[in-house]
């Protein structure tokens, strides 16, 4: 079992099934969904734990990109997309890196769910391109019937409150982080599936 975390506008029971969906997951992922996604104050945090084992493309690897790309040998856009996406910077040791881009990422993880191997992908955290860390991530395609909804709770704005002076200063909303250990992610092809036992 894994638990996940995403905020959207939905109700967040996959009604319409999507063809492939984002999640965070580790530790703090709670907080961070909050921080990275959940400014907009009409959004909804949802948590969710996984129902069977899932086989998920690990896109931390060179091979996993060096597989993709060859899937897609005759469609240059998906190529294009992949490279982007998930860069190899060749002078730190071929490190895969995190270029996020919401069109291009789309594209990526069509290409995936389109392939019928895999369930989606999952990244441990990864460098971006542009400095910092990107946090631990999974795609899932088709995630209705691969997850249950445990939880589903307004995300609060930050309300001002003032200072010595009269200033307003912004008061960050409580939340209880989430510790979970993981399995180690799916090798790229012919490998065993991932078997998320108790976290």
């Amino acid at each position: 079992m894994k638990v996940l975390f995403r905020a959207d506008i939905t109700n967040g029971k996959f009604e319409r099934n999507p063809k492939f969906t984002y999640f965070i997951f580790g530790e703090n992922a709670e907080q961070k969904v909050i921080d990275e996604y959940g400014k907009n104050s009409t959004r909804t945090l949802h948590k969710y734990e996984t129902i069977n084992p899932l086989n998920l493309l690990d896109m931390t690897k060179v091979s996993s990109i060096n597989y993709l790309k060859g899937q897609a040998y005759d469609k240059r856009e998906i190529i294009k997309a992949i490279e982007e996406s998930f860069p190899i910077d060749h002078k730190r040791n071929n490190l895969v890196m995190r270029n996020s881009e919401t069109d291009r990422d789309a594209i990526v993880s069509s290409f995936i769910c389109s392939l019928g191997e895999f369930d989606g992908y999952e990244t441990e955290e990864m460098s971006k391109t542009g400095g910092g860390k990107f946090h631990r991530e999974i795609m899932i395609c088709n995630p209705r019937g691969k997850l249950k909804l445990i939880e589903s709770k307004p995300i609060v704005a930050p309300l001002p409150m003032k200072g010595k002076h009269g200033k307003k200063r912004p008061l960050t909303p409580p939340v209880v982080p989430l510790t979970n250990s993981f399995s180690t992610p799916s090798p790229v092809k012919g490998g065993t599936r991932l078997n998320f036992g108790s976290p």
